[in-house]
């Protein structure tokens, strides 16, 4: 779960990198078993993952330039202690060592953009829209000049809105959208292909009542339709 979307297929060049960005994190849980229920019914583990928010007082840039991936990120305010943005790219540049190994290999690569936005209405009511985007590419030559191959990639938002009623009652309210696509095309100029995919629309509703300091109750709603 990113930001409360799910994220189907949530790695890399087969798995050897993660699509979680972790320039782009700023919170990790991992549920093994006895999940909360605000996760929704799953049937295996989860890993919950929140991300940066932004820094609504100045502006800041940081990049990595690296063998395998470069990154690049840039947060700060879009109003001054009222709203701020956080953006993160990653790309591979692994294709040009595989094509040494293997000339008929075209694509092998992935890349992946995260982007938040935080608006503070005022000292009660709160908004937050989360977007993430990844794509992996692995392509090779045919004798023909055409080429075979898979790609795959999530694309996912999610609009939140956090809200106080008092000292002792909180609440999020969360729309989300999840799309993720995987192809296998046996001829690409042709668009031979087949094709899967999941695609998700929900709605949830999370309430926080803290009785006493030793007794806290969470309670609320999800409601979500699944297209496959």
């Amino acid at each position: 779960l990113l930001d409360d979307a799910p994220v189907y297929n949530p790695s890399h060049l087969f798995g050897f990198f993660t699509c979680i960005n972790p320039e782009a994190v700023t919170d990790i849980k991992m549920y093994k078993s006895d999940f909360p229920a605000y996760v929704g019914g799953k049937l295996a583990s989860v890993l919950e993952v929140k991300t940066k928010e932004g820094n609504t007082n100045r502006f800041s840039m940081a990049g990595e330039l690296g063998l395998i991936t470069s990154r690049l990120s840039a947060e700060g305010p879009l109003f001054k202690k009222k709203s701020a943005f956080f953006i993160s790219y990653r790309k591979s540049h692994i294709e040009k060592l595989i094509q040494k190994a293997n000339a008929n290999v075209s694509d092998f690569q992935f890349s992946d953009l995260n982007a938040k936005f935080n608006f503070s209405i005022n000292d009660k009511n709160r908004l937050l829209f989360s977007f993430y985007s990844g794509r992996d590419d692995f392509f090779a030559k045919k004798w023909n000049g055409d080429k075979q191959g898979i790609n795959w990639g999530n694309n996912l938002a999610s609009l939140r809105w956090n809200r106080t009623y008092g000292l002792k009652l909180f609440s999020n309210t969360t729309l989300y959208l999840s799309n993720y696509n995987c192809n296998f095309f046996t001829a690409f100029n042709s668009k031979t292909r087949w094709h899967s995919g999941i695609a998700t629309q929900g709605f949830k509703s999370d309430f926080i009542f803290f009785q006493n300091p030793s007794l806290t109750h969470y309670f609320g709603v999800n409601l979500s339709r699944h297209q496959i």
